[in-house]
């Protein structure tokens, strides 16, 4: 699975570099070159820096197998990744970021999983976990992080509020 390729990449991208890849994030960065694909400004997604100048990974802009394609913002189209030390950084009033970081790792990623959604219509639903032995109809995101594999049951505190 390609989650398993970003995790090879960003593991191989940190023994060499000393630190882990940076995400791509308009709002954090500000960086038109670096944080935009498909002349959009994205936020939450696999960075260039780990396909160039070297290729840890082919390309950096995997499209999710489970996002709808059609429409909507290309960020929404890639798997999510995310270093949770510059959430930390921007939002220094926040309890959900430090619990993430403490449960997650430095870094997590995700596809929206069969149901194609990454946001679940409640708060915070996006930490929601697919729960695979309900087949294609549970709802809930494939996670996949540093620290480990994500899944069920998932700590309350990453159902709050970030």
């Amino acid at each position: 699975m390609e989650l398993r390729a970003i995790e090879t990449a960003v593991e191989s991208y940190k023994v060499d570099n000393a630190a882990y890849p940076r995400m791509a994030h308009y709002p954090f960065y500000r960086d038109e070159t670096f944080d935009v694909i498909e002349s959009q400004r994205v936020s939450g997604v696999l960075s260039r820096s780990v396909s160039t100048p070297v290729a840890y990974i082919s390309t950096a802009f995997m499209p999710d197998v489970f996002a709808v394609s059609s429409g909507g913002p290309a960020d929404e189209k890639y798997y999510t990744y995310q270093t949770l030390g510059a959430y930390i950084e921007r939002n220094p009033e926040s309890i959900f970021w430090p619990r993430a970081r403490a449960f997650y790792g430095e870094w997590r990623c995700c596809s929206v999983g069969p149901d194609g959604q990454f946001d679940h219509g409640f708060l915070n639903s996006a930490q929601l976990v697919h729960d695979p032995t309900n087949g294609l109809h549970s709802l809930g995101n494939i996670w996949n992080a540093q620290l480990k594999q994500v899944s069920l049951p998932l700590i309350p505190e990453l159902l709050g509020h970030h």
